[in-house]
């Protein structure tokens, strides 16, 4: 299978998911708006008042603060077209990031191994993105299962605790 062909057929395979992503991005910002909309700074008190004990009170007004200037700098509160276009502006750079590192880590595959076939087995959404099972058949005859998934990433030497995409190959 040439790397073409197998970028098609992943595409083909994770275009469901994408669609429960897309989903679930709109319904994220759009609580997000309705929430900017109507929420006073007690709100944000009461709604955070776990995290005003353990940070202290800073923390929250931070918060409230980006989010707000956030929302509210991009006109994203008072105008429903500067809304829709930053809205399908996030979803389309989501989606492409995560078709992006399937892509990058099969077409790594592809140059590793003879790739015959190469199907789902196991799908979900993670962390960051289309994590689950793959079978890899490969020219020679052999199976191999491939494993996608995101793993929280830091310790001793990196200072940002952050997602890491993992691809794993059965031997």
């Amino acid at each position: 299978m040439n790397p073409e062909e197998l970028i098609k057929s992943i595409h083909s395979q994770i275009e469901p998911l994408e669609i429960k992503i897309e989903r679930s991005i709109r319904d994220h910002w759009n609580k997000i708006r309705e929430w900017v909309k109507t929420a006073s700074k007690e709100d944000w008190e009461k709604r955070f008042a776990d995290d005003i004990k353990k940070y202290g009170s800073m923390y929250v007004k931070e918060y409230y603060n980006s989010h707000e200037y956030f929302i509210r700098s991009r006109g994203l509160i008072a105008h429903d077209d500067l809304y829709k276009e930053h809205l399908d502006k996030e979803v389309k750079m989501n989606l492409l990031k995560n078709r992006e590192k399937i892509e990058k880590a099969v077409l790594k595959l592809s140059k590793k191994f003879e790739i015959k076939e190469f199907s789902s087995v196991i799908l979900n959404v993670g962390h960051q993105g289309i994590e689950g099972e793959w079978k890899m058949i490969l020219e020679d005859g052999t199976t191999k299962e491939v494993r996608f998934e995101s793993i929280v990433a830091g310790g001793y030497n990196i200072q940002i605790l952050h997602l890491r995409y993992l691809c794993k190959v059965s031997k």
